[in-house]
């Protein structure tokens, strides 16, 4: 099981108290209030007791069925009480543990050396943070009590109070809503989302998962991968993801490219790669030693390109005390290389886990249970800034965060919505999948308040989809790349996705970017996006119609540039040249004609004598580079052809331009 399903027990530290001083012993005497009902109740307690008194917390959640029948025989006894709050703190109704500790506090303080232990941490859990410091205070001063707790432990735990306060008075604007049609009464957890937020793969441990196989530690079902999609506005029930990515065994999410064709997996202590094919998800396959250790990997996520993953690694091999950092390793070809571990400013001598990375390429999201936590673990972020160093984390706040494990978040590319794994009050059972929606006035919320509040999320980065089909509209398999034009260099590739023939890809801000789609048989299309001037989130939809190669045929080459009223190719165009390159050798027997265009500003004669020159230009640079001007035609248009109306900007750019047809 993945490591966070320590969340299901979060009773920190004192799971692992010694019995003695401990157990409050339930008196016959006093428990029997009545001789109706009396033999039945008792039989209960002396069932829960033996149980309980094995002081192992794995089989409070068995005991707490039989303490609560024979609660409904005597609610008041003290002792009774105390159990059955011990016994909820340990399960997945925490916040239900406040008042019967509080009924057993009210009867004898010192009924077990435990007891304000036990009542502050459910009173963190309630988001009652003054009485919970006061009760750490308390409890403190049982010395042999705070050695086997630990100091440093209760320390931390009043920061998270104090913490907890400063967020809860100024909370983030946000919605969050249980996902009701996805949730289930059993844990659903590790959300995972495509960069266009169509779909979704979780880990449930729902009936009917792994064949309805059964773990021995905690009898839960084993824990299976599934799919939904949105639609019509609304996430559809889930299906299981299959027998491709399914086994009898315990089978997790981990991460999903924000394409969504390639997902990372978790399985017996392991990060495993599977690829979306037309038959469906490969099986996986585990990443190398680089990546995966003898320890614990059990979280990732890759960079918008694919060519980094940022992973958690733990330091035992029990995943109960892996106690996880952040590491990140980048792709060299095939290869990946040795992990390096994120700064000390990101990794505390805490818990990480949970790794996310927008499709910005900068923006790195993770749960902690260091830095500024309100309790378990909170969700931060930090920016991977332009020196390469990391920005120190931000809380995204309150009710974002809560004192209970707050955990595996993603957000839609346009930073408005999240996904994460939470155990709330209106969760179903054990842990649900939520989603939080950010409102216009976004702020997280920041614990330390010599720091300036930072904006919600912002995402500066183009997502841009399609589908691609031929000119009748078949769908098309299609080869997506995308270039930076000032380096010239291919930076990401991806293809269609081979049921829907639709892309998607993430262009962070910064690069002037040409997009190259082709299939075998077909003329490329190209656009380009020039976002060195941009700092806000836009998403495109561009669908493309790709022309066969047969006489006749043309396409626009948008990534050709010239300086204002010059004809000499730019360098930033000699990715797309490469492309007619390529384009040339592949098809020898095509001839291509070469046309410029401009729009309607200046003379008729100007504008067709500055097409010409642009047009013979491309060619001598595509005779430069082996290409026989036998094969090449140049025309100059001028104004004649307008792809678009000169009376807009909009359209005087559309007409300046360079289109490439066989003749």
């Amino acid at each position: 099981m993945r490591k966070v399903f320590a969340i299901l027990s979060l009773v920190i530290a004192a799971q692992t108290v010694a019995a003695q001083g401990q157990i409050a012993a339930i008196d016959q005497t006093e428990f029997k209030i009545k001789p109706e009902g009396f033999a039945d109740a008792w039989k209960n307690v002396k069932n829960g007791n033996k149980l309980f008194d094995t002081d192992n917390p794995s089989l409070y959640g068995d005991a707490l069925p039989f303490y609560l029948e024979a609660y409904k025989y005597n609610s008041t006894n003290p002792e009774l009480n105390y159990r059955i709050g011990v016994c909820r703190l340990s399960g997945n109704d925490k916040e239900k543990a406040l008042p019967h500790l509080q009924t057993a506090y009210r009867h004898d303080h010192a009924l077990a050396p435990l007891l304000p232990y036990y009542l502050a941490r459910a009173e963190m859990l309630n988001m009652m943070f003054d009485s919970a410091e006061i009760h750490f205070d308390e409890f403190a001063k049982n010395k042999a009590m705070l050695a086997k707790i630990g100091s440093a432990n209760i320390r931390k735990y009043k920061e998270q109070c104090a913490t907890g306060r400063q967020m809860m008075a100024n909370p983030v604007d946000v919605t969050i809503t249980n996902i009701a049609t996805i949730n289930s009464q059993w844990p659903d957890y590790s959300p995972i989302i495509n960069a266009d937020g169509s779909m979704m793969m979780f880990t449930s441990r729902r009936e009917g998962s792994s064949n309805n196989n059964t773990d021995k530690v905690d009898g839960l079902f084993n824990e299976d991968i599934y799919i939904s999609y949105f639609k019509n506005g609304a996430w559809q029930s889930p299906v299981n993801a299959g027998k491709s990515l399914n086994t009898d065994a315990h089978d997790a999410t981990v991460a999903l490219s924000s394409d969504g064709l390639t997902l990372l997996t978790y399985t017996m202590g392991d990060l495993y790669i599977s690829h979306l094919k037309k038959e469906g998800w490969t099986k996986p396959e585990k990443l190398p030693a680089t990546i995966n250790s003898e320890l614990i990997e059990n979280s990732a996520c890759f960079s918008y390109d694919g060519n980094t993953i940022y992973f958690i690694r733990g330091r035992h091999q029990d995943p109960a005390k892996s106690n996880g950092d952040i590491y990140v390793s980048k792709r060299t070809g095939n290869s990946w290389s040795r992990a390096v571990k994120l700064p000390p400013n990101i990794n505390t001598k805490y818990d990480e886990d949970g790794v996310f990375m927008l499709p910005d390429g900068k923006t790195l999201i993770f749960s902690s249970k260091g830095h500024n936590s309100m309790g378990g673990y909170d969700i931060f972020k930090t920016t991977l800034k332009s020196d390469g160093t990391w920005s120190d984390p931000v809380n995204l706040g309150y009710p974002i965060n809560t004192p209970a494990d707050n955990v595996y978040y993603v957000l839609s590319a346009d930073g408005k919505t999240g996904y994460y794994s939470a155990e709330r009050s209106d969760s179903k059972g054990y842990t649900d999948i939520y989603m939080v929606t950010y409102n216009q006035t976004s702020q997280p919320a920041i614990a330390d308040k010599a720091k300036e509040e930072e904006p919600a999320i912002v995402t500066q980065m183009t997502l841009v989809t399609g589908s691609v089909t031929d000119s009748k509209g078949n769908a098309i398999a299609a080869e997506v790349e995308i270039y930076d034009n000032d380096k010239n260099e291919l930076v990401y590739s991806t293809s269609t996705n081979s049921v829907t023939s639709r892309y998607v890809v993430s262009l962070p801000a910064g690069p002037n970017y040409g997009m190259s789609i082709k299939a075998d048989g077909f003329l490329f299309h190209s656009e380009n996006f020039n976002l060195k001037n941009d700092s806000t989130f836009s998403k495109k939809e561009i669908n493309v119609n790709l022309q066969k190669i047969e006489e006749g045929s043309k396409t626009v080459l948008n990534n050709l540039f010239f300086d204002t009223d010059k004809w000499d190719v730019k360098p930033e165009s000699e990715s797309e040249l490469n492309q007619i390159v390529a384009l040339m050798n592949k098809n020898a027997g095509i001839k291509l004609e070469i046309s410029g265009h401009t729009d309607s500003s200046g003379s008729k004669e100007h504008n067709k004598t500055l097409s010409e020159k642009r047009a013979s230009s491309v060619i001598e640079w595509l005779a430069a580079h082996g290409i026989s001007k036998s094969r090449l035609t140049a025309r100059g248009a001028g104004d004649s052809e307008p792809a678009a109306d000169n009376a807009t900007e909009e359209g005087r750019k559309a007409n300046r331009r360079v289109e490439m047809k066989i003749l």
